[in-house]
């Protein structure tokens, strides 16, 4: 069956990009690339659903080995808490004949977990990080059926998200429900509705939606451009599990743009790029004099000679839902670095079984400026004998740490805070410096905000 998947994204995406965009009039070599998807989940809604209003499969994307998913063309990896979908992608020449003198560069993952006609509805959701969108670029998500009753009947139905602006115009993206169908005969014309999207509308995640209603056999796509917190339905729902008894589907996060795309700037390389280290954290008010908030948790590390004094430091925390302004960013230029600060009292210090650094200035060499410290007042480094990792098992050696911010910014329900520590300076040590990066949900919790 992946065969015949292989074919059939091909012929969506290319008879998409044929139809909506025509030949882009863009040239040159830059075709670096690399969107991140944040999250994927799946709701159950029919007689199987587990729990109800609650998604039954969550991925964030923390597992460097992308159990739950296989690569199927080009790049694709866990980094800083994202799927990249990164160049270089599988070429296309002629997009298998759809795109005559285009080659398509994809980057597609499937998932492994499946959903069968039959047995019940399910929502399933993928979030997107806004990463700009060169003229050329196509970013989706999709579900493939494939009937086994006759067997070999296939479907690709879902939404993507494409730049399609010619030269010398305003950027405009285009959202794109698609289907196309296989049967014996071959592929049929694709079903295509597209909405134009300004990119100012884009306020936060972009927020893909599948809806299947079992009952009915309609996938129903909605998008959200704001991190999920409205929805726009403009498209009507998709017939599926068409022509066949019995049926199976699976899930498909793809980038697909094409070879020739310029872009302006190349995307930024991951932080955690190793991302081999899994822990916990906590989001916390702080009681420390001078600090607001705090961020506490621990990563596994094995016996490794760990020196911030030496080796440095580097941490970024972010909302996902303010993506473009992270809480802090004390990374590549600004890291932690041994020696002097700006003030006496400035730097990395040893303490009882490990290291702290505090800034009571408020600013980091060499050049000082006011506010460079981003609201940073402590950081601490314990090692600790054993770890609970955020799936509830305990490993023996680790490192915890707590920072301490003051800072305006407080949490609200429904966030999802993303802190990411690098046990080292990625312009001196590299990027194979040890790293974690560890995601907490906040909720209400009384009067006051738990995030854990």
């Amino acid at each position: 069956m992946r065969p015949k998947f292989r074919v059939s994204w091909v012929v969506v995406a290319g008879s998409a990009v044929a139809l909506l965009v025509g030949r882009m009039p863009c040239s040159g070599e830059d075709a670096t690339f690399d969107f991140r998807v944040d999250r994927f989940e799946l709701e159950l809604t029919g007689p199987v659903a587990l729990r109800g209003g609650i998604p039954d499969f969550v991925e964030e994307f923390d597992d460097p080995t992308l159990s739950a998913w296989y690569t199927e063309y080009g790049t694709a990896f866990a980094a800083d808490g994202f799927l990249h979908l990164a160049s270089p992608g599988t070429e296309l020449p002629d997009g298998l004949g759809v795109l005559p003198g285009t080659t398509l560069d994809l980057s597609v993952v499937g998932s492994v977990d499946q959903v069968a006609d039959g047995e019940g509805g399910f929502v399933a959701r993928s979030y997107w990080e806004p990463d700009e969108l060169a003229p050329g670029d196509f970013n989706h998500m999709s579900l493939v059926t494939i009937g086994r009753d006759p067997p070999g009947l296939l479907e690709a139905a879902g939404l993507a998200i494409m730049n399609k602006t010619p030269d010398g115009e305003p950027a405009a993206y285009t959202m794109v429900q698609h289907l196309v169908r296989f049967g014996a005969g071959g592929p049929e014309a694709p079903q295509l509705s597209s909405a134009v999207i300004e990119p100012s509308a884009i306020t936060g995640q972009i927020v893909f939606e599948l809806r299947f209603d079992d009952e009915a056999n309609t996938l129903e796509t909605a998008f959200s451009l704001d991190g999920g917190a409205t929805f726009e339905r403009p498209f009507q729902p998709l017939p599926i599990f068409v022509g066949t008894s019995y049926g199976y589907g699976y899930f498909v996060l793809g980038a697909d743009p094409q070879t020739n795309t310029v872009r302006t700037r190349a995307p930024a390389p991951p932080l955690c790029a190793s991302g081999a280290l899994i822990g916990n954290a906590k989001v916390v008010s702080s009681a420390r004099p001078g600090s607001t908030i705090s961020v506490k948790g621990s990563i596994p590390l094995r016996r490794r000679r760990y020196d911030p004094r030496r080796a440095g430091a580097e941490i970024r925390i972010v909302d996902r839902s303010l993506p473009e302004t992270p809480i802090l960013d004390l990374t590549s230029a600004a890291a932690l670095r041994g020696g002097p600060g700006c003030g006496s009292h400035d730097g990395w210090r040893r303490a009882r079984n490990g290291f702290v650094y505090r800034n009571e200035t408020g600013a980091l060499p060499p050049a000082c400026t006011p506010g460079s410290a981003g609201g940073l007042t402590r950081l601490r480094f314990r090692n600790r004998p054993r770890v609970r990792l955020s799936d509830g098992r305990v490993v023996r050696g680790g490192l915890g740490f707590q920072v301490d911010l003051a800072t305006a910014w407080h949490p609200l329900p429904g966030a999802r805070i993303a802190t990411t520590i690098v046990l080292g300076d990625t312009t001196g040590s590299g990027p194979a410096a040890p790293c974690a990066t560890l995601e907490v949900r906040c909720v209400a919790s009384d009067a006051s905000v738990r995030c854990e």
